[in-house]
């Protein structure tokens, strides 16, 4: 269907009478009154208590998250998640094997120590 000509008939507040206005000049108005209120919105939503730095770092960790999943920020979470998982079992790892390797050497030192207390005491006793 071609709107283009066609008239609607409008009555605008505070007017007398129905006029015919051509579509057009309806859509415009509607146009100007949208760009309007866009205008007077705030351009940024974000929470209060944040910086405008703060405000960049968000819009950088959204562009990174949305790069690791190849353009799909969904996806690209879940796999910072899935990384942030295997971090945290690696590091709880990497802290048993860091207790037992002490362990090992402070029970070794402490063999060698009582090995050579022994050995001295035992040359001790032989002369």
């Amino acid at each position: 269907m071609d709107l283009e000509g066609m008239n609607i008939l409008l009555h605008r507040p505070g007017a007398d009478k129905t006029e015919a206005v051509p579509l057009d000049d309806v859509f415009e108005e509607i146009r100007k009154a949208i760009r309007e209120e866009v205008a007077k919105a705030p351009h940024t939503c974000r929470f209060p208590s944040l910086t405008e730095d703060s405000v960049a770092a968000v819009g950088n960790h959204v562009g990174m998250m949305t790069a690791l999943g190849d353009g799909n920020l969904d996806a690209g979470v879940e796999l910072l998640r899935e990384n942030h998982k295997w971090i945290r079992q690696m590091r709880l790892r990497s802290e048993r094997v860091s207790v037992a390797i002490i362990l090992t050497i402070v029970t070794t030192m402490a063999v060698g120590t009582l090995s050579a207390l022994w050995l001295g005491l035992k040359a001790f006793l032989e002369d």
